[in-house]
């Protein structure tokens, strides 16, 4: 018996998504560990949804990443195609 990937998801995903989503859509630079505080979200589960952005059903966004210092790195929403759909509105 196999479990979907769905099946496994927590039921507070898509609150974790807009959260990270709304972070990152201001164009700035931040780490797992910044969103991690400011909402109270595993740093595991913020890295989750921000791999969960680059998905396409979750509107394929372009996250850029850089290293911040050593082993620690940020994240960035880079500005989103025109002709890409908004799932998630701020």
């Amino acid at each position: 018996m196999s479990i979907h990937y769905t099946e496994c998801q927590p039921e507070n995903h898509v609150a974790q998504l807009k959260q990270v989503f709304h972070v990152m859509s201001d164009g700035d630079w931040h780490t797992k560990f910044e969103i991690s505080k400011k909402f109270l979200i595993e740093v595991s589960s913020v890295a989750s949804r921000i791999r969960d952005l680059r998905l396409e059903k979750y509107g394929g966004y372009i996250i850029e990443r850089k290293l911040y210092t050593k082993g620690i790195y940020q994240y960035r929403l880079k500005q989103q195609n025109p002709k890409q759909e908004v799932l998630f509105k701020c």
